[in-house]
């Protein structure tokens, strides 16, 4: 996750700095990559702060998971501890085409 959201900060910033890379001659073309390069930059960054929103539940329970399994022994793994945020893991599954997919192959098994 870590890297998902690094990887979305660093293009991010990639983008913006393609800003000005770029000179056509053409102030509208110019201004017009300009305009993409930004558009890309926040596209990213949008993506950056969702997946952080969305993922931030998991990582705070991440935490408290490595950090007491590096405490000292004696110490038993606590869930229900006052700063672990509920957990709420949502699915998207694919839409159900309404086609029946048949599977002759497993009958063998």
């Amino acid at each position: 996750m870590r890297r998902a959201l690094e990887f979305c900060w660093w293009k991010a910033r990639w983008w913006t700095a393609q800003c000005e890379r770029r000179h056509t001659g053409d102030s509208c073309i110019d201004e017009g990559l300009k305009a993409y390069a930004m558009q890309q930059a926040e596209i990213e960054r949008r993506r950056g702060l969702w997946w952080e929103q969305q993922w931030n539940a998991i990582r705070v329970r991440a935490r408290i998971v490595i950090d007491q399994e590096l405490s000292p022994k004696g110490h038993h793994l606590n869930l229900n501890h006052p700063s672990a945020p509920e957990l709420v893991v949502e699915l998207t599954l694919p839409e159900d085409s309404g086609e029946v997919e048949e599977y002759d192959d497993l009958e063998e098994f």
